[in-house]
């Protein structure tokens, strides 16, 4: 009887988890449609190629010199 109980109790608790997850979801993505953040999609694609690469390649830490 307890352990019924418990489980019910539990599947509640999980349903109202996962409703107020796909609703702050929901929230987050029509914001992100309003104010227009998937909007410059070619900028992105391009930013790797206008990165500047450092001078010299990084060294591990048993090759320091020291």
């Amino acid at each position: 009887m307890i352990a019924a109980a418990m489980g019910s109790t539990l599947l509640v608790i999980w349903a109202a988890f996962a409703a107020a997850s796909l609703l702050a979801l929901t929230g987050v993505l029509l914001w992100a449609v309003r104010t227009r953040q998937f909007s410059n999609q070619r900028h992105l694609a391009a930013l790797p190629l206008t990165c500047d690469s450092p001078a010299e390649p990084p060294t591990a830490p048993d090759q320091r010199a020291g």
